[in-house]
């Protein structure tokens, strides 16, 4: 063995120690991470849907209220689609905008943003900035942006959402002919373009939601959606495929690990047949995502599981990467086998990382649930960076006790290890595997 990893072998468990130890400090003297990643759980929120008979598509819960509240269909124009899996973002297109849900962020003003269309658009531009000069009442410079705006377009701006809606200018005043022929005078912003008609003086928001989802998306997407179907209670048949090692055990020295174990050469093949045989892996957060969003999965998904996170789930972290899968990944906090810094590699490559309490133990016998339960939730959160939505049950054990406790930790959905493909809104906290 080289003289280096030997080194490192020797010192990796007193990093590791070392680092819990700071979660244990971080967490008794309040400097857990500093975002507030509380959130309501999602059912205490009645849903909010509206149909639109005119695009055959409809707008739900978080969309529908920021909708609303950032000018209406006046802003946004019509549906054009259901919120879509955009490689891994959760989008929906509109025709003058295209709005990103981010359901990690529930409950903050994170969880519905929208994307800078007019940034998009004005990047291979290249508009220079203009000299800076003293703001009048009606021209005004945005030392942010490098621009300006003046009159008709100022006054619009102002009255209609300034930089929450429609973002700062990225132009000044350009005169430009529509598909029609027509002279326009246009300004562009950071999520979009205005347009205004000299003779009328009247302003309107281009559809360049529109033109996007003409270029990006294909007729599936776009094509209309019957009303009573988005209505009607969601739920799936997924395989959930639970996981803990990959490697090679010797049965009669370490039967409960035999059983527990696949080896390296055969879970490989595993994953070409999943691929030869076109199935699609998703997480686990994406069923939920469907059942509660109605976010759409793709056709023969499975998940593929892994529980408690141990060292050799790196190799099959990278097998599934080599081959664009993804996967679940639920840890035991306070037992790291991985270093955090590989956590974050894995998550930042599209898997899911979540919790599966700080210890491992039976629940039904713990005393501390909380610390167990929610506990977990936080350290993996410090981990990532951001929320941790899903759970999974140490040895498949629950009761009604540890239901409650894990649903008001915030969690939107844990896994048991009871049989069966069916996923429903019914069985949030005992989904199957």
């Amino acid at each position: 063995m080289p003289r280096f990893a030997g080194s490192f072998l020797r010192i990796y468990p007193v990093l590791v120690s070392i680092f819990l130890a700071f979660l244990l400090l971080s967490e008794s003297f309040g400097l857990f991470y500093p975002l507030n990643l509380a959130h309501a759980a999602p059912e205490q929120v009645a849903r909010q849907f509206r149909y639109f008979d005119q695009t055959g598509h409809s707008i739900n819960g978080a969309v529908w209220r920021y909708y609303n509240r950032s000018g209406g269909e006046g802003r946004h124009g019509l549906p054009l689609t259901e919120l879509l899996n955009i490689k891994g973002k959760y989008q929906q297109f509109f025709e003058r905008s295209i709005l990103q849900f981010n359901p990690d962020y529930q409950g903050t003003d994170h969880e519905v943003e929208q994307l800078p269309i007019g940034s998009l658009e004005v990047a291979a531009k290249n508009f220079g900035p203009v000299t800076p000069f003293v703001n009048t009442a009606t021209h005004w410079y945005f030392p942010e942006s490098g621009h300006s705006l003046s009159d008709t377009l100022l006054e619009y701006w102002l009255n209609n959402g300034d930089k929450t809606a429609l973002g700062l200018p990225l132009s000044e005043e350009l005169d430009e002919t529509d598909a029609s022929g027509h002279k326009l005078r246009t300004q562009y912003f950071e999520f979009a373009k205005l347009e205004l008609q000299p003779e009328q003086k009247s302003v309107q928001i281009a559809a360049l939601g529109r033109r996007r989802a003409m270029e990006q998306l294909g007729p599936a997407e776009l094509t209309a959606v019957p009303q009573t179907k988005l209505e009607q209670p969601r739920s799936m048949r997924v395989p959930s495929l639970m996981f803990h090692y990959v490697r090679t055990v010797d049965a009669a020295k370490d039967p409960l690990g035999f059983g527990l174990s696949i080896k390296p050469d055969i879970f490989v093949k595993f994953l070409d047949w999943i691929q030869e045989n076109k199935y699609n892996t998703v997480t686990i957060a994406q069923i939920n995502d469907y059942l509660r969003y109605g976010i759409p999965l793709p056709d023969k998904a499975v998940n593929i599981r892994f529980d408690d996170g141990h060292a050799d789930q790196w190799f099959a972290y990278q097998e599934m990467k080599k081959r664009g899968m993804t996967a679940t990944f639920y840890v035991i906090s306070r037992r790291l086998e991985l270093l955090p810094s590989q956590w974050q590699q894995i998550d930042a490559d599209g898997f899911e990382v979540a919790a599966h309490t700080r210890t491992h133990p039976d629940l039904r016998g713990v005393k501390d649930l909380e610390g167990e339960i929610t506990g977990s939730k936080r350290d993996m959160e410090m981990i990532l960076g951001h929320p941790v939505r899903t759970f999974a049950y140490p040895y498949g054990k629950y009761g009604p006790e540890i239901m409650r406790i894990v649903r008001e930790s915030g969690f939107e959905t844990a896994v048991s290890t009871n049989g069966g493909y069916g996923w429903t809104p019914d069985s949030y906290f005992t989904q199957p595997t």
